[in-house]
């Protein structure tokens, strides 16, 4: 089973180094990809992750008509915390956040509340629209499935 995913994975990084760079041949790019991921150190292969995803949110973006639904990806540093960490949101969920974030320091919405109210104040019909735009746009786009493949594939590790 092991092999089969590793065959299949080679395939999958055949067709996005092939995206990458046309100059080498797919099995051999794919080959040299996967044993560069598999030497990668932790910190390497986050960095790697974080590319990746930057990537694919950018080429994902460029599908979506709606301001809303567009993701951001940067660093943020949690309050209490010294250490910076990478997340990719949907600019209605930063909004949201940002409502409850406000809400907070009004007086309005107690601190214990936080994590509850910013799920419910993200709207059904929001999460299921990103939720259809990301499966109509990674179903026309092969960089975008073979981008998504990838992320699986170095999260899986």
């Amino acid at each position: 089973m092991k092999i089969l995913s590793l065959c299949s994975m080679a395939i999958l990084l055949a067709n996005f180094a092939h995206a990458q760079d046309q100059s080498l041949p797919g099995d051999a790019e794919a080959r040299a990809r996967m044993a560069a991921v598999e030497r990668m150190s932790k910190s390497e292969l986050r960095d790697e992750i974080e590319r990746v995803e930057a990537m694919f949110y950018e080429r994902l973006n460029a599908h979506i008509d709606d301001k809303k639904q567009r993701v951001h990806c940067g660093y943020f540093t949690p309050t209490g915390s010294h250490i910076k960490r990478w997340s990719c949101e949907p600019q209605f969920v930063k909004e949201a956040s940002s409502n409850a974030a406000r809400e907070i320091f009004e007086g309005s919405l107690s601190m214990a509340a936080i994590g509850g109210s910013r799920v419910s104040s993200i709207s059904y019909s929001d999460r299921r629209a990103m939720t259809s735009t990301l499966k109509s746009a990674i179903s026309e786009d092969e960089d975008l499935q073979n981008m998504h493949a990838y992320l699986e594939y170095l999260r899986s590790l």
